[in-house]
């Protein structure tokens, strides 16, 4: 089911965590609806983008426990095969707006908020 342009939300934090691979910085993530149609890097000021503090957690369907997904690895790229939104479906979108970048962990008594 496709989502008219103007129904799409762009979200853009320091650091984008992609469960069970790693982190990428300066991200974009676009969603329509409550399904995330890509991601991609940064690399302007980019039209109805909302900027948010903390970070921003990509976790797959299923998964239950989004704080064992912070790797402190950092990718130099999206992983192979993750560009259009097939290989995101079923993919769900957190923010953390408070994170320890020292411990790679959301600060204690942190809400998670699913985006939208």
């Amino acid at each position: 089911m496709k989502s008219s342009p103007s129904l799409r939300r762009r979200y853009a934090a320091l650091r984008l965590y992609i469960a069970g691979e790693g982190y990428l910085s300066k991200q974009v993530v676009e969603v329509a609806g409550t399904c995330v149609c890509r991601v991609f890097p940064l690399e302007r000021e980019v039209e109805d983008t909302l900027w948010l503090p903390g970070v921003l957690l990509l976790v797959p369907a299923g998964g239950v426990d989004a704080c064992r997904f912070f790797s402190p690895v950092r990718l130099a790229q999206l992983p192979a095969g993750a560009n259009g939104a097939e290989a995101w479906s079923g993919w769900t979108l957190y923010s953390y707006p408070q994170f320890d970048f020292n411990s790679q962990q959301p600060v204690g008594g942190t809400l998670r908020t699913r985006l939208p």
